[in-house]
């Protein structure tokens, strides 16, 4: 299968064909217990599982996946003791409530191919979300002094649907984040994490969000 996703460090189109890009490419394993059955999409039936995917640092990102019936019974139920390669797409659903985000926006990894062989792969890219799409609110720095981290939302669109994917820039591009505006077209490669933090009341609180690394291709309206 010719997967269309770029592994390398550089923006690139990967042959896609429609204007706007939204692909993941994660490496980890499926937390087993996590695996549970959802309502079905157009009559297809569907589970949802966490993927648990390590950084340098040891730390694992909690990301959720959502697959087909027929992806689970043909390639995740067999491998579900293993290490895995998941190609995707970024998705996002609004919930009135939803106990694993924040917000009631519902982020998680719309699983299309599975590779039970992560050797063949670079380990130190294990976690690459690339996603072409449109400014759709205005960026807004961290509420702290001399804060040089900015927080923006990106509308991407397929055929089928719009994401609306929350972002979070804190390096040397926040420089450009913080001049653009709802409706300027941004390419951007980063990586899909997760947090937790307790919030007034002392509960954890787990949420998600695309931290960016490079941004390319800016279009200003």
């Amino acid at each position: 299968m010719n997967i269309p996703f770029c592994l390398q460090s550089e923006l690139k189109f990967c042959n896609k064909n429609t204007f706007d890009i939204n692909d993941v490419f994660v490496i980890g394993r499926v937390q087993p217990e996590s695996v549970r059955k959802i309502l079905p999409l157009n009559g297809q039936a569907r589970r949802q599982a966490m993927f648990l995917v390590k950084r340098l640092s040891g730390f694992e990102d909690r990301l959720p996946i959502i697959f087909s019936e027929e992806i689970y019974k043909a390639n995740l139920r067999p491998n579900l003791d293993k290490e895995l390669v998941l190609f995707g797409s970024y998705r996002t659903e609004i919930h009135e409530q939803h106990a694993e985000d924040e917000g009631c926006l519902f982020q998680y990894i719309a699983l299309e191919h599975i590779d039970p062989n992560p050797g063949n792969y670079d380990q130190t890219h294990n976690n690459s979300v690339h996603v072409r799409g449109t400014i759709c609110k205005p960026p807004l720095p961290r509420a702290l002094p001399a804060s040089n981290i900015y927080y923006f939302c990106m509308a991407v669109d397929t055929p089928e649907h719009e994401d609306y994917i929350p972002c979070v820039c804190k390096n040397e591009y926040s420089e450009y984040i913080r001049e653009m505006i709802p409706g300027d077209r941004i390419e951007v490669l980063g990586r899909m994490a997760s947090r937790v933090y307790q919030d007034e009341s002392g509960q954890n609180i787990e949420t998600r969000e695309f931290r960016v690394n490079k941004i390319e291709n800016i279009e200003y309206k």
